[in-house]
């Protein structure tokens, strides 16, 4: 296939089916996710009442769900480049076949969490925290979050595949719905109101996991009642599914599965190395990471609107109308960086304020919420690139190699002379860290640019 690019430019009508997409997939996406982070937000300023330690005990905990989140949203995403394709040419078998994969997947690594997590969570502690009180508060957590987890696994195979065929109005209400949910059961659970026992972090969990388990019931009766649903199928066409087509898919999705672990690894690592530091360290970078999320969650609804409009080109074999998508999908991310970063500095200071720490942390939280705001621009123009656009094309295989350079043999490398060697304040080592971000950028535009990242599957 050639690598030249022809001059094209879309018609009046593509332009407007284009931007109807993205607005229809990224608006959901996009409240969708700022629901998901906002339970992280509100379940780090509800704990962060409790005090530092409990705060970074819970963080410490999460580093495990994280690594198997990573093994999930890599197989989706992965998958959802055949999907994206079948859907657009219109092959519904093909595209029914993905969703019943998820399941299995979905199904299995809940499974898996459940048992890591009562079998070796609490000696995995270690390597965030030596102080006893805080992995004591992360083993509290941990062993009531896994099956949060696991009810979420399953429930987000159906809404990721919601993307795709474009029918997300129920999800993203449920999703709202979810929200309302757990700030109110911490409410009852962590400080023990209503008659309802003070737990603590054990009372976070326990909210958490009666959320999840109301969402993935909320999702079932939606599908069972919801007759015209595209994804309203049986078993018998989700997992008929010959082997043959496992594996051409899982072609495709294990190098994602395997970006995503590593990225999880990587940032679990990272986190266990600034947790040298001191547990005001720990609570300063979930904070901080919570924020930024939320912040960028503008970025999760383009890609994912990226990579459904993309894929959709390709899958009815329109190379030409795929790059200009891209193209745009690019420029629409550069200026929301512009955007974004200047709205993760104007809410620092006034987000601080919510969090019952010490003066000096909460000093540091300020200054590394500024970081955080200079380090998201190559963060997520990575993302769109990579999740919107070279993932829609397929092109697996070469972000693996580009976040195994990045991640492992820079990020991982830097994060360790500028906390353990050199001894920089924590700002600093953040700084410095995201050169891995830049080097990412760099391969990853020169791919882009080849226009190699390009694949047809149907």
């Amino acid at each position: 296939m050639s690598n030249k690019h022809e001059a094209y430019t879309l018609t009046h009508e593509q332009k407007s089916e284009f931007y109807g997409q993205m607005v229809k997939i990224a608006i959901p996406v996009i409240i969708q996710n700022i629901i998901s982070i906002g339970l992280g937000v509100a379940d780090t300023m509800m704990i962060g009442k409790l005090g530092e330690d409990q705060l970074a005990g819970v963080g410490a905990g999460n580093q495990l769900f994280w690594l198997f989140w990573g093994i999930i949203f890599g197989f989706y995403s992965g998958a959802n480049a055949h999907s994206s394709q079948y859907w657009g040419a219109g092959n519904k078998e093909k595209t029914w076949h993905v969703l019943g994969m998820d399941y299995v997947v979905g199904f299995t690594i809940g499974v898996i969490t459940i048992l890591t997590t009562y079998t070796v969570g609490g000696k995995l502690l270690w390597f965030f925290s030596r102080d006893p009180q805080v992995i004591q508060y992360g083993i509290d957590y941990m062993r009531i979050a896994c099956f949060a987890n696991f009810f979420s696994f399953v429930s987000f195979a159906f809404i990721f595949n919601c993307r795709v065929v474009q029918k997300l109005k129920f999800v993203t209400t449920a999703n709202v719905g979810s929200l309302f949910v757990n700030i109110f059961l911490n409410w009852v659970f962590i400080y023990g109101n209503l008659g309802a026992p003070a737990l603590g972090v054990k009372g976070a969990a326990l909210a958490t996991t009666l959320t999840r388990v109301a969402e993935l019931l909320a999702v079932i009766i939606y599908a069972l009642v919801c007759k015209d649903h595209p994804l309203r199928v049986g078993p018998k066409k989700l997992f008929t599914f010959k082997p043959m087509f496992f594996v051409n898919v899982l072609r495709t999705a294990f190098p994602v599965v395997v970006t995503e672990t590593m990225f999880s690894l990587v940032g679990s690592a990272t986190f266990a190395i600034y947790g040298t530091i001191g547990s005001a360290a720990l609570a300063v970078i979930q904070v901080a990471t919570n924020i930024a999320n939320l912040a960028q969650v503008v970025f999760f609804g383009l890609g994912n609107a990226a990579a459904v409009t993309i894929g959709g080109a390709l899958g009815v074999r329109d190379r030409e109308r795929a790059i200009e998508y891209a193209k745009i999908s690019f420029r629409l991310a550069l200026i929301l960086n512009v955007i974004v970063s200047a709205m993760i500095i104007l809410i620092a200071k006034p987000i601080s304020g919510f969090y019952d720490f010490e003066p000096d942390t909460i000093t540091l939280m300020i200054k590394v919420i500024f970081v955080w705001a200079i380090i998201s621009i190559p963060k997520m123009t990575n993302y769109t690139l990579v999740c919107g656009v070279l993932r829609a094309g397929g092109d697996t295989l070469y972000t693996l190699k580009v976040d195994i350079i990045g991640n492992v043999f820079i990020q991982l490398i830097l994060c360790v002379l500028s906390v353990l060697v050199f001894k920089w304040a924590l700002p600093v080592c953040i700084l410095f860290v995201s050169i891995s971000d830049c080097v990412r950028l760099a391969l990853n535009m020169k791919r882009y640019l080849s226009l190699e990242w390009i694949n047809m599957y149907n």
